[in-house]
C-alpha cells in the first residue's frame, strides 16, 4: 500500500490486490482499476468480489485484453457495448500509439504470423475476439513442418539431441525427442523420436525416461512441477545432464511464440509418422484447459533448450577441470602446469621439459629444464629447440626420440620435429592417423598427429577446450 499526502488533511492510498475470489472483500475504493481482467484466474468470481467495492460517485477502469470469444469478460463487453452494464465498452487498436503505423504493423503480422499478431495487436473489437477462437498455429505452417522431414530415427553416432518430457499423472506423459544440425548442415532441427505413455505408473515411466536418454546422447528436461520433480530427482542419472524446467504463464507463452517462429522459419520438422504430435500443433487454441496438448508442451520444452545440445563430429568430450584450470584469467598457465613434464610417446611436448646431457667437468651444467614456450636463442624460436639442437637429451626414459649432435646445418630442422606443434590442423588428425595410441601411463589428453600429449601450443598459449 501506498499512501500519499494531496493536502492538508488530505490523506489517499494506493493499494494492490491479488485477483482472488476473495479479493478487496470489505475495502471501500474511489477509483477501481482492473487490469488484464480475462487473464485472471476466474474472472466472473474476481468480479463479483470487487463490483461491491466503489463508493458513490467512484470510478473504474477494466483494462483487458481479449482472451476466449463468448467467455464472461466477452459478453460483458458486448453488454457494455449495448449500454447494460455501469461500463462504457472503449476499444484502443493496435495503431493508436503515434510511433505505429501501418507499415510497422505489416512487420509484426510477418514476423508473428496473422493469428498471434491479431491477438497482441488488433485493429478492431471483433479481430481480437475472433483470432483467440482459432487455432494458434496456422496450418500452413504445420503443413509446412511435414516437408522433407526426417523419419522417425535411432541414435546415430557423433549427433547431438535433447530429449523432453512432459510427465502426467491423469494425462499422457509424453517425450519428444529434437535432433540438432550438425556443423556441416543448415540450421533445421528434426523430430527423431516420439513416445507417449498413458496409464503408467511412476517407475515405468522412470524407466522409459532413463532408457531414453541413454539411447539418445544429450540433455533430458524434464518438466519440473507437480509430479514432474520427484520423478526427476529419483532418476539414476548424472545430474548435470538433467535439465529441470519449471512451467509458468509466461514460460509457456515464451514455448509456443518459439515454436510459432521455428515453424514459420521452416526450421522446425516433424515427420507425418508422428501423428499425436502433429494433430495436437495443428488443433492447439487458447484457452487450452479442454484440449489435448500433452505434446505440445513437450515439444516446447525441447524447442526452448535446443541450445543445449550442439552436434559435434569429433565423438570426444570436454575435461572441464583442466580447462578452467588452464583458463583461470592469468597470463600463462599455472606453475603446477608447467612444472610437470608433458611428454608424448613419440615426441616432446610444450611446458618445462627436463633435459640432460653428460659433462666431463662436474662443475658443468648437466640437467636443466628447458622452455619450450619462449626464450629462443641462437635462431631457435624457443629455448628447448636450441637446447636439443645443441645435443641436450630428455631425461623421462619413455621419450623414444632423443636429440643427438648434427651437423648445424640439420640442427635446426632436427629440433623442430621433436617438439610438437599444435594448431587446428592437428586438432582433427586422430580422424585420419592410423598410428593413434595411448600413452604408456594411460594419461592422454589429445591425441595430436597421433601421439597423445597435453599441450597448450604458443600461438594460443591457453586451450579453450580439451577432447580426450
Amino acid at each position: 500500500m501506498l499512501t500519499c499526502a494531496a493536502g492538508p488533511g488530505d490523506t489517499r492510498s494506493l493499494k494492490a490486490f491479488p485477483a482472488t475470489p476473495n479479493s478487496a472483500i470489505e475495502a471501500t475504493t474511489s477509483h477501481l482499476v482492473l487490469d488484464e481482467w480475462a487473464h485472471t484466474f476466474d474472472p466472473e468470481a474476481l468480479w463479483g468480489a470487487v463490483e461491491p467495492t466503489p463508493a458513490p460517485r467512484a470510478t473504474s477502469a477494466l483494462i483487458t485484453t481479449a482472451r476466449n470469444a463468448d467467455d464472461f469478460v466477452h459478453d460483458y463487453y458486448l453488454r457494455s457495448e449495448a449500454g447494460e452494464t455501469r461500463h462504457r465498452s472503449v476499444f484502443v487498436s493496435a495503431l493508436e500509439r503515434p510511433d505505429r503505423r501501418p507499415d510497422w504493423l505489416a512487420e509484426k503480422r510477418r514476423q508473428e504470423g496473422k493469428l498471434r499478431s491479431q491477438r497482441n495487436y488488433p485493429q478492431s473489437a471483433e479481430e481480437a475476439f475472433a483470432a483467440v477462437s482459432e487455432p494458434y498455429f496456422s496450418k500452413e505452417v504445420v503443413e509446412g513442418a511435414r516437408q522433407h522431414a526426417l523419419p522417425p530415427s535411432p541414435a546415430r553416432l557423433g549427433d547431438r539431441y535433447v530429449k523432453a518430457w512432459d510427465v502426467g499423472r491423469k494425462d499422457a506423459s509424453v517425450c519428444v525427442v529434437l535432433r540438432a544440425p550438425s556443423r556441416e548442415e543448415p540450421p533445421i532441427w528434426h523430430v527423431v523420436q516420439y513416445e507417449r505413455l498413458v496409464g503408467q505408473d511412476f517407475p515405468a515411466i522412470q524407466a522409459e525416461i532413463e532408457k531414453m536418454h541413454r539411447e539418445y546422447a544429450g540433455p533430458t528436461v524434464i518438466e519440473a512441477n507437480s509430479i514432474g520433480l520427484p520423478i526427476l530427482q529419483n532418476l539414476r542419472l548424472p545430474a548435470a545432464e538433467l535439465v529441470p524446467y519449471t512451467t509458468t504463464q509466461a514460460s509457456k507463452q515464451e514455448m509456443l511464440t518459439e515454436i510459432e517462429i521455428l515453424l514459420q522459419e521452416r526450421t522446425l520438422k516433424i515427420h507425418p509418422d508422428f501423428g499425436q504430435l502433429v494433430g495436437e500443433l495443428g488443433n492447439y487454441r487458447h484457452p487450452d484447459g479442454s484440449i489435448t496438448q500433452d505434446s505440445v508442451i513437450a515439444l516446447g520444452f525441447a524447442v526452448s533448450n535446443r541450445h543445449l545440445a550442439s552436434a559435434s563430429s569429433t565423438g570426444g568430450r570436454i575435461l572441464v577441470d583442466l580447462m578452467r584450470e588452464l583458463n583461470s584469467g592469468g597470463s600463462a598457465p599455472p606453475q603446477s602446469w608447467l612444472d610437470t613434464q608433458k611428454f608424448a610417446a613419440d615426441a616432446f611436448a610444450h611446458g618445462l621439459v627436463r633435459v640432460i646431457r653428460e659433462v666431463s667437468d662436474p662443475r658443468e651444467l648437466s640437467a636443466y629444464q628447458g622452455d619450450a614456450f619462449s626464450f629462443g636463442r641462437d635462431g631457435y624460436s624457443t629455448e628447448l629447440e636450441a637446447m636439443l639442437a645443441e645435443g641436450w637429451t630428455s631425461a623421462d626414459p619413455r621419450c623414444s626420440r632423443q636429440a643427438r649432435p648434427a651437423p648445424r646445418r640439420r640442427r635446426k630442422a632436427r629440433a623442430r620435429q621433436q617438439l610438437i606443434s599444435l594448431d587446428q590442423s592437428d586438432v582433427d588428425a586422430p580422424r585420419r592417423s592410423s598410428e593413434s595410441r595411448d600413452p604408456p601411463n594411460g594419461s592422454g589428453i589429445l591425441r595430436v598427429a597421433g601421439c597423445p600429449a597435453l599441450e597448450t601450443g604458443r600461438r594460443f598459449r591457453h586451450l579453450v577446450a580439451l577432447f580426450g
